[in-house]
């Protein structure tokens, strides 16, 4: 501010070399301020860059973080399901071991020991007495009354242990039966 009354004054002597001189330095300085003020805009526009930039990465590591625990918690689920399942499986399969085996049983009891106010039935005279089951039906009926597993009946025909199944299910639906026991107790007329 003192520059520039110092120049209005050499302006009004008429010294307008000093006046020039005074006016130059005065530019000078204006553009330093300027350049000072630029600068100062600038650090002020890099710090709010800045500090988007770093929010942004923040954001990012914080959903980065909830992504990972999201598929670890998935990933945990699916082991723990596969380590139920499993453990179920391996259950039922003990479970249909032993009943296979009291059958195994059963039948080599009521065979050696037969009573006399019971009457057993051969296998092949039940099967060809009902006419409601098919030729694949009463092969499968056969092979289970010799006390083989679903598994087993399924390599031997030479088809899934599924389809095994399904065809037990209709033969215990057609001959009206609950389970292998029943069958067996229909086969031994007790």
């Amino acid at each position: 501010m003192a520059s520039a009354e110092m120049e209005r004054i050499y302006k009004e002597h008429n010294l307008l070399d000093k006046a020039y001189a005074i006016g130059a330095k005065l530019d000078s300085l204006r553009k330093l301020e300027n350049l000072d003020s630029k600068v100062s805009e600038m650090h002020i526009v890099d710090k709010k860059y800045t500090e988007i930039k770093e929010a942004g990465e923040s954001r990012t590591i914080f959903w980065d973080k909830v992504g990972s625990a999201a598929i670890a918690l998935i990933l945990l689920s699916i082991i723990a399901y596969s380590f139920v399942y499993s453990r179920d499986l391996r259950l039922e399969k003990r479970k249909m071991a032993a009943e296979i085996v009291q059958m195994k049983e059963d039948m080599e009891t009521i065979i050696s020991h037969p009573q006399p106010d019971v009457k057993l039935l051969s296998t092949e005279h039940f099967f060809i007495e009902n006419d409601k089951l098919t030729e694949r039906q009463k092969e499968l009926l056969k092979l289970i009354s010799e006390g083989f597993s679903n598994k087993e009946i399924a390599d031997k025909l030479f088809i899934t242990e599924s389809t095994v199944k399904y065809h037990v299910r209709n033969i215990y639906s057609i001959l009206e039966l609950k389970d292998r026991k029943d069958l067996f107790r229909k086969m031994t007329n007790i």
